[in-house]
């Protein structure tokens, strides 16, 4: 028993790589700014998003190449719902690589396959997610069957709609992102701190 009765609580400890993920940040240096993302979702958002990270690291890559930069910027941490987690991802996994920026007018990149496939932001939420995969049918193959509610009655009708629309294509788009995160990268960008959080 702790004080007064208490009972004494047994925290676990954390391995040293996720304490300095989660203790307190480093000391930040004068003429520093240090920023934390917090991105919204839904698709349309998702996909501006994406392209305001892309210009994002354009332009923390120009700054730095300064020789002269007046302050520094550190971006220590990017979060976010639904499309947010998405771009938040993408852009986690960016920061090790080079990648071609989204660049020229939009009557060029509205081209079908104009922009760049080596850009995940582009790749992912303009050459990958689009709506005609959503109208397929091959998810009503897979029967659902829900538990019995209470436990032990009787089973629900097997359904075989698991949502209006064919939602594969998010299955498959994960993958895409998890295996553009086992790639190597051979770039250290010194305003993001690796790991990036």
């Amino acid at each position: 028993m702790g004080h007064a009765g208490n009972p004494v609580v047994n925290t676990p400890t954390l391995d040293p790589d996720k304490q300095a993920m989660f203790g307190p940040p480093p000391q930040v240096n004068d003429q520093t700014f240090e920023l934390g993302l917090v991105l919204g979702g839904t698709v349309s958002a998702g996909a501006y998003t994406a392209g305001a990270l892309d210009i994002l690291i354009q332009a923390l890559d120009e700054w730095y190449a300064q020789a002269d930069a007046p302050h520094k910027v550190n971006v220590r941490l990017a979060a976010g719902s639904s499309g947010g987690a998405v771009c938040s991802a993408i852009f986690g996994l960016s920061l090790s690589k080079n990648f071609t920026h989204v660049s020229g007018t939009q009557a060029t990149l509205n081209v079908e396959g104009a922009g760049p496939s080596d850009n995940k932001f582009w790749d992912l939420w303009v050459n990958r997610f689009t709506f005609l995969p959503m109208l397929n049918t091959d998810d009503l193959n897979t029967p659902i069957q829900d538990p019995a509610d209470p436990p032990g009655t009787a089973l629900p009708p097997v359904q075989h709609v698991p949502a209006l629309l064919n939602a594969s294509l998010v299955d498959t788009n994960v993958t895409v992102v998890v295996n553009y995160g086992e790639q190597g990268g051979n770039v250290i960008r010194p305003w993001a701190p690796a790991p990036f959080v």
